[in-house]
């Protein structure tokens, strides 16, 4: 029998009956202590043993991925058939530490030999440059000169002109002709445009061209110039439309006022009158209804329904 020791100094037996139990709460904290202590050294046990499962089944030269898993070569070494190679750049030829591609490229200057492993220098022509692009040639002519086949050729500038990147271009007032530039003709009522295509040329305002010219735009009667490049130039006044290329009077009637529109007559009904031909008809409105939004029509007032071209009442209808 186990013996405890009073506070007087005195010991004497242990009793369990006499020791008082834990209560409840703190026992069920103690039990999800444990549980949570046992479930955390599982998951660390685990996560251990994934680890030690992933080193063992990487190969010499290669690393554990930072994200998504699995390894990688380390730099300077290409996967094959499950292991790390060794990537020996040919000379002329640097390493990329790349895990793609073949591993390594030719140095500036250099250029990959086909269907071989060795970097072979590239030979510019006269009046050209290397460059740094992994395509095409690899060189590049200087600035005055095209490239034609293998060589490089002086871009010969026509009088009145200018170089431009690989090419040449006129001065303004001239036009492109061949291989020269020729002035630009510009007719009576006529400016130089900023487009280096086309004529080189535009009308003035009121005026459109003509073959070589500017003619001027026949206004009618009751009509004005327009600033549109397109269409016939001119437009009618306000209460006149174009008829047979003049300005024809808008012909209102009664109870309707005019309206500028394009995909109309020009004139429209007031409202609670609609249109019917050329005359503007009132709308005829039954009892319990009003006129509706466009004010051509009529709408019936809640809660009437239209029927016959009447209004009438719901409940009146179900009991027929």
């Amino acid at each position: 029998m186990k013996l405890v020791r009073t506070p007087g100094g005195r010991s004497h037996p242990l009793d369990p009956e006499r020791t008082p139990p834990l209560p409840t709460a703190v026992r069920i904290r103690t039990c999800a202590f444990y549980v949570l202590t046992c479930t955390v050294m599982l998951f660390y046990g685990s996560l251990i043993a994934m680890a030690e499962d992933t080193a063992a089944n990487i190969p010499e030269n290669a690393s554990e991925r930072n994200y998504g898993g699995g390894w990688e070569c380390d730099p300077g070494f290409m996967e094959s058939r499950g292991s790390c190679d060794t990537v020996t750049a040919p000379e002329n030829g640097y390493l990329t530490g790349k895990s793609y591609g073949k591993g390594w490229e030719c140095s500036f200057g250099y250029r990959q030999e086909s269907r071989s492993s060795t970097c072979v220098p590239v030979t510019p022509p006269t009046n050209a440059h290397l460059t740094d692009s992994a395509y095409g040639s690899g060189w590049q002519c200087d600035r005055g000169f095209r490239e034609r086949r293998d060589t490089c050729v002086e871009v010969t500038i026509p009088e009145n002109g200018y170089l431009q990147d690989d090419t040449w271009a006129c001065d303004r007032e001239f036009q492109r002709h061949g291989n020269s530039c020729v002035p630009i003709q510009v007719p009576e009522n006529g400016y130089l445009s900023d487009s280096r295509s086309g004529k080189g040329w535009d009308c003035a305002y009121g005026f459109r061209p003509k073959g070589t010219t500017c003619a001027p735009i026949p206004v009618p009667r009751n009509g004005f110039l327009t600033s549109s490049p397109y269409g016939k130039g001119w437009d009618c006044d306000r209460g006149y439309e174009a008829i047979n290329e003049k300005c024809a009077a808008i012909k209102v009637p009664a109870h309707a006022y005019l309206e500028v529109s394009s995909y109309r007559t020009g004139w429209a009904c007031e409202r609670g009158y609609r249109r019917e031909l050329d005359r503007c008809l009132a709308v005829r409105v039954p009892a319990n209804a009003h006129l509706d939004y466009a004010g051509d029509g009529w709408d019936c007032n809640a809660p009437f329904i239209e029927e016959h071209n009447q209004c009438v009442l719901q409940i009146a209808r179900n009991q027929r």
